[in-house]
């Protein structure tokens, strides 16, 4: 084989190459840092039923303030990078809850915030068709303080909106 059909060969492959969150954070937060919106794949499971793994991308854009409710991208204390929603924010310090979790909650300060979901993307399993979803409007506020108070019945309606994925 000449080397020129070795570079041919090598052309063509795919690397299926998927960094963690910690590795993507690195990157886009100088861009998010430079008031630059960006898309990002959701992974994990810990904000289903509103954000779901490698099915949903969601644009992150840095802004002045946050409010409860918000889903947003923090640095924690201990270094891991995470996308929950704002259960309670003051001055300075703000608490967070993943839609899928029962009690785990993390703590941060709001300077730890990289960046706010503003829309989401969902795509489907038939071709290129997607959805758009605005998750700071009225409606998407409606529906996360409705499932806020609906935490006692989390588990059974976690198990209902995934049965059929």
């Amino acid at each position: 084989m000449r080397a020129s059909d070795n570079r041919q060969s090598t052309k063509h492959r795919i690397m299926d190459y998927r960094p963690t969150t910690n590795e993507l954070t690195e990157t886009i937060e100088p861009l998010l840092a430079s008031g630059r919106r960006v898309n990002m794949v959701v992974t994990g499971r810990s904000m289903l039923p509103f954000l779901r793994h490698e099915t949903d991308s969601v644009t992150l854009l840095r802004l002045p303030s946050y409010r409860r409710f918000d889903i947003v991208l923090v640095r924690d204390n201990a270094g891991r990078c995470v996308m929950h929603r704002i259960i309670s924010i003051d001055d300075e310090n703000v608490v967070l809850m993943g839609d899928g979790n029962l009690h785990m909650r993390e703590r941060c300060r709001q300077t730890d915030i990289l960046g706010v979901a503003i829309s989401r993307r969902r795509y489907r399993k038939k071709g290129d068709s997607y959805t758009i979803g605005n998750l700071r409007g009225r409606g998407a506020r409606f529906k996360a303080r409705l499932w806020w108070w609906l935490r006692p019945l989390r588990p059974l309606l976690i198990k209902l909106f995934t049965s059929g994925k």
